[in-house]
Order: structure tokens, then C-alpha cells, then sequence
């Protein structure tokens, strides 16, 4: 049969496919917010409509991008290319995968959003690289089945209504009019495409990128909501994680912060302490029932009483940071004084800059030095950063090499690995530098069966693996006790980062990166608690500090002890950077500017904005700012993270 060529029919087949993404866009944001609702809290009718107003601007950016190839197809010049059979199969079918590929990524955001606090960004690809991926997925899986039923309800969904909307193809037009037609269009078509990739028309218009949905909220948290995941992931694809702009001369920078420390003790006065530090897997501020006083009207209990007990005979930080979400912004941050900005530092171009560490640092002093992880050898990264950092030996799953105690996901249970970690210590000479990050504080959340019902369930799965470490904390400190080497070492505890929390205190953009930092020197003086903010980074100079160590080195954060230091803590969150200090919280896109200045309440809720109010403390707060991140990028970009002078 004939068809009479419409030129109406043909715009209105492309408008209907597009439209649809649209509509499953939006469906997906109000998914992920009523998923993740106990972290935004609620939201009025007037914010809606902002956020909404401002997702439509980034879910046309992320629909240009992907759908950019069949939106050009569809007006080809070329009436038998469109009317072919195959051709019109090709273009379907990659239609519906890359479209389902995007719906997938959201999906996958409703649930891994509460422990990153933001959609998933380029840098989530390290994840690919896992030799225990396909485990943790099929993990995820399992125990999230709703997860997966909802991503397949969406995808037949979307692949139904898509089917529904007719192929519309031409009669017999003149040629001369079909190929004019479609020129024009093809023309206009490029036009939006492009406007809508940049977010808008103006020939001033740059690109929008994650930080421009700080417009349409009034609170920072909400930014996530007006995002989408394939949005986000596709802005940040090899994006630059060091500008070398600079805001100021070297000289100036370096009298506002000085990454070059040195606390100028007598080279005779060195202390040759054992150094064993512990980092924990997901352990946040909020799971101390020390720490928390005020939570649950004063009844609350937390899910540490060993930790608690430890902290009230240690020098307890009641104010630390973590400075990144991720387990592999932990090491360069904790071990290297080096912050995780923009991109993990690990994952970044720039990764095997020299750089000095606990381990290269000390190992003149006679250290040897022992990084261990009960996972895969080699998981995330952790291998080849200690290798960068100049640890002597590395201890995993392979040199534990006995799978009866593996988790069959993750790695080897935390109690027996801190045992195997506490005995091999013993092995070697003293002094000796030696830091074992836990790992049992994972999805699935699950305890050896042995200890099943043991641990308080408390308010979240991850509260049961919580009370499981601390445990194994305590065994190992009861086993450590026994040891020669004990006494005469100097034991750090924290966090890689925070998780996921129950309270509203800590999921505000403050709150959520709240961990617990202490300093623990058995028989020694080193007690009470320190109530300025305090970070990752100020872990090694403050180790150094304590050890007495005579040299410069190179840190972007402070020791505890130095009271002439201007304490703060710097992270990045939505595509911008974090800055805590002096009560606080500032944020810049690019350290031009300020986009934030917000009093910090005692609950770790945002104030009230203070842009506009106070043009010399702005420029105050602006120009340290400005200090740390020009000297941070100046020194990475030009290998001079050891240069001291």
C-alpha cells in the first residue's frame, strides 16, 4: 500500500521516541529520590519544581549525547537507506541498547548512591578491573532481587512503548523536495543536538557539567536529584584532575598554607616508635556510641564499645574528616598526606609522581614497612599504591593462603586476618611501620556463621559487620598486648571513609564525611580529646610530630599537636571542592569563586548562607582555598610532591 509522504509524520515519530526518554528519565528521578529519601528528607512542592525544571536541562544533555547518531540517522538525505529493512533494524536496536544501558546506570545509582553521595562518576570503571567483580554483583544481586525486577519492569516498559510508536515512512515525494526537506531538518537537528549537549544556545553557554545543578537547589545535598547517572558519567570521562592556573605567586601561597613541613626536633630527639596504623573499612563517626552523645535523646550506644573503650585511653579526635567517599582515596590521603580531588589520586594521570610516605620517610630511620588487605592481591589498587609508597612487603589474600577463612566475596574474615596481621608483625625487626585496612564492613553484610545473632543488627545491615570488626579490634589488641613490640608502638585508628548513616546529623554534605581518628600510645600521655577539625591528611604529619622526625617532607594537611596551624578539611563532593574550616563549610567549582559559605551547626547541618554578607571574609576564605588547591595541582603536575624547598 501506498503511503502519502508526510513530512509532519516523520518529525512527530522522532519527537515521540525522544519524548519517551523523558519520560523514564523523570520516572527514574522520583525513583531515586523516594529510594534515597531518608537522606534527602523532605522536599516542598516549590523545590520540586526546580529540581524537575532544572532535569530537564541535564536529562536533554545525557539524551543528546547517547541518542546524538539515531536522532542524525533518522534524517538521512537517502530515502532507500531509511526505508530499508535492515537499516531500520540497526537503528532500532541500537536504539533500545544504548537506551537501556542508560537506564541501567540510574537504576544502579538508587542503591549505590547511599554509600557514595553522588551519581556515579567516570571513575567508577576501577571497579572493572576486580578479579572478585562478577561475586560482588551477583552478591548485589541476590540480595537486592526488587532491585533487579525493577530494572527488568523498566526496561519492558520502556521497549513496549517504544514498539508502540509507528515507523513512519514516505510515499512517493519528488526528490528534489524529500532531500530539501530532510537537509533543513537535518540542519535544525544538529543545531539542537549540539545546544542541547551544552545546555543551552548562547554562543557563552559552556558545556553544563555537575556543579551547574547547584542552580536549581537551595540546599547541595538536592543535586544529586537533579542529576542523572548517564549525564554524570559522560561529563567526567577524562576529565583533567589538575588545572595549572595559578591564583597568587608561590611566595604568598606558601605563607597562606605550606604543604612543606618540618616541626624542627633536635635529630637527637627522635622516638623510634613501631607505627601501626588501622583503617577501617566504612566505619563512620556515627556508629561510636563516644562520639554520639546526644543521638537517640542520650540513650545512644553505638556499635563499638571496644573502640569506644580504646578511645577513652587515646589522644580521640571528636571533629576528623575523611577526605573522599571511596576506599581508594584512603591511602594517598591517610599514608601520604595527599587528598583525592577532582579523581582519586590513584586513578589519576599523575599516579606515579614521586612522592614521600610514612614508609619512605621513616625508612631511613631504620623502618621496615608492611601494607596488608586480606582481598585478592592486587584489589583495588592497593598493591601497586604500596609499591609507589615505598612499603618493603605486602600482605593479602595469597600470602594468608588459607581460603577455609575466606568470605567468598570480599576477602579473608577481619578477626582472622587481623590475627594473621598482629603474628607476621612479630616477625619482623623493630622499629617497623606496618597498617592493615579491614574489609568486612561490606554488602552483603554478613558475619561468619559462628557469630550469627552475636552482634546488634542495630538500624542498618551494615551495623552487625560494624559491632563484627570492632571485635576483631579487640582480639587483636588483646593478642597484641602479649607481643614485645606492643608497648613501644604508637597504634592510628580511622576510617577509609563513611557510610551510609541512620541519622540525618550525618547525611548532610558535612556530616558525610565524619570518621573517627585516634591516637593510642599504651602507657604513654597521649589522652584526652582534640576538638578542632582535623583530616586524613593530618595523619602522617601528626605521626611524624609524635615520632619527633627531624626532616622536611611534603603534606596538604597538618599535625594536631602544631597550635599555630590553621586546621580544616578538604574534600569534593558534587564536582566541587569541600572546604571545612573555622566553623564553615566553603565550596568552589574552580577556586574563582566561591559558590558556597555556610555556618556548620552543632547537629553538622548547613546554615544559612553567608555569600553577600561579608565581602573581606569571603575573599579570606576564597584566597585559602585558593592556597591549597594551587599549590596541590602546581606540585602534581610538575612532580614536585618531594620537593621541599
Amino acid at each position: 500500500m501506498q503511503i502519502n509522504w508526510s513530512f509532519k509524520q516523520s518529525i512527530t515519530s522522532i519527537i515521540l521516541k525522544i519524548g519517551l526518554l523523558y519520560l523514564f528519565y523523570s520516572v527514574c528521578r522520583l525513583v531515586f529520590y523516594f529510594i534515597n529519601q531518608g537522606i534527602f528528607g523532605s522536599i516542598t512542592a516549590g523545590e520540586w519544581f526546580n529540581i524537575l525544571r532544572g532535569g530537564v536541562y541535564f536529562d536533554t544533555s545525557a539524551i543528546a549525547y547517547l541518542n546524538a547518531i539515531f536522532i542524525l540517522g533518522w534524517l538521512l538525505p537517502f530515502r532507500s537507506v531509511l526505508l530499508n529493512p535492515i537499516y531500520k533494524g540497526i537503528m532500532d536496536t541500537g536504539f533500545l541498547l544504548v537506551n537501556i544501558v542508560g537506564l541501567l546506570l540510574n537504576v544502579v545509582d538508587f542503591y549505590y548512591f547511599e554509600f557514595n553521595l553522588k551519581r556515579l562518576t567516570a571513575d567508577f570503571g576501577h571497579w572493572v578491573g576486580e578479579s572478585n567483580v562478577s561475586l560482588i554483583l551477583g552478591s548485589f544481586a541476590s540480595s537486592h532481587w526488587y532491585v533487579v525486577f525493577l530494572l527488568i519492569a523498566l526496561i519492558g516498559a520502556f521497549i513496549y512503548l517504544y514498539r508502540k510508536i509507528p515507523y513512519f515512512v514516505w510515499g512517493n515525494p519528488s526528490v528534489t523536495r524529500f532531500v530539501a526537506v530532510q537537509l533543513v531538518t537535518l540542519a535544525v537537528m544538529i543545531g539542537l543536538v549540539i545546544a542541547g549537549m551544552r545546555g543551552g544556545f548562547k554562543h557563552s553557554t559552556r558545556p553544563i557539567t555537575l556543579s551547574n545543578a547547584g542552580a536549581y537547589v537551595k540546599k547541595p545535598e538536592y543535586m544529586p536529584i537533579v542529576l542523572n547517572t548517564p549525564f554524570s558519567i559522560i561529563r567526567t570521562i577524562d576529565k583533567k584532575a589538575y588545572s595549572a592556573e595559578t591564583f597568587m605567586n608561590e611566595s604568598e601561597a606558601r605563607t597562606i598554607f605550606d604543604p612543606v613541613k618540618n616541626y624542627h626536633h633536635p635529630a637527637d630527639s627522635f622516638r623510634a616508635l613501631n607505627v601501626v596504623i588501622l583503617i577501617l573499612e566504612s566505619y563512620s563517626k556515627e556508629h561510636s556510641g563516644l562520639l554520639n552523645p546526644d543521638l537517640d535523646g542520650g540513650q545512644y550506644k553505638g556499635y563499638t564499645p571496644f573502640l569506644d573503650s580504646l578511645m577513652k585511653q587515646s589522644l580521640v579526635c571528636t571533629n576528623a574528616f575523611a577526605n573522599g567517599r571511596k576506599s581508594i582515596d584512603a591511602m594517598p590521603s591517610v599514608l601520604a598526606g595527599l587528598p583525592s580531588l577532582i579523581v582519586p589520586y590513584v586513578l589519576s594521570h599523575n599516579s606515579l609522581d614521586k612522592i614521600n610516605s610514612l614508609a619512605s620517610l621513616l625508612q631511613p630511620k631504620g623502618y621496615q614497612s608492611v601494607f596488608a588487605h586480606g582481598a585478592p592481591n592486587g584489589s583495588m589498587g592497593f598493591e601497586a599504591f604500596s609499591k609507589i609508597a615505598h612499603f618493603d612487603q605486602y600482605w593479602g589474600k595469597t600470602e594468608y593462603n588459607n581460603d577455609d577463612d575466606y568470605d567468598g566475596i570480599w576477602g579473608i574474615w577481619d578477626e582472622e586476618f587481623l590475627q594473621f596481621f598482629d603474628k607476621s608483625l612479630s616477625t619482623l625487626k623493630s622499629p617497623f611501620l606496618g597498617v592493615c585496612f579491614t574489609l568486612s564492613s561490606h554488602h552483603p553484610f554478613e558475619v561468619p556463621t559462628r557469630y550469627t545473632g552475636k552482634f546488634d543488627k542495630g538500624k542498618l545491615p551494615v551495623h552487625q559487620n560494624v559491632g563484627y570488626t570492632d571485635y576483631a579490634l579487640k582480639r587483636f589488641f588483646e593478642s597484641a598486648s602479649q607481643k614485645e613490640w606492643y608497648k613501644n608502638t604508637l597504634f592510628v585508628i580511622t576510617a577509609d571513609h563513611s557510610t551510609v548513616a541512620w541519622s540525618q546529623k550525618y547525611n548532610s554534605s558535612v556530616g558525610a564525611f565524619s570518621i573517627p581518628i585516634l591516637y593510642y600510645l599504651p602507657g604513654g600521655n597521649l589522652k584526652g580529646e582534640y576538638e578542632k577539625v582535623t583530616q586524613q591528611t593530618d595523619i602522617m604529619p601528626t605521626i611524624l610530630d609524635i615520632l619527633n622526625f627531624d626532616q622536611s617532607f611534603v603534606a596538604f594537611g597538618n599535625s594536631i599537636l602544631d597550635t599555630s596551624a590553621n586546621h580544616f578539611a578538604l574534600n569534593y563532593i558534587n564536582d566541587q571542592y569541600q572546604c571545612i574550616v573555622d566553623g564553615e563549610v566553603l565550596t568552589s567549582i574552580d577556586g574563582k569563586k566561591l559558590t558556597g559559605l555556610n555556618p556548620i551547626t552543632s547537629s553538622m547541618e548547613i546554615g544559612e548562607s553567608l555569600l553577600g554578607k561579608n565581602s573581606n571574609l569571603e575573599k579570606t576564605k576564597l584566597t585559602f582555598l585558593q592556597a591549597i588547591i594551587q599549590q596541590y595541582n602546581q606540585r602534581i603536575l610538575k612532580d614536585k610532591l618531594t620537593e621541599t624547598q
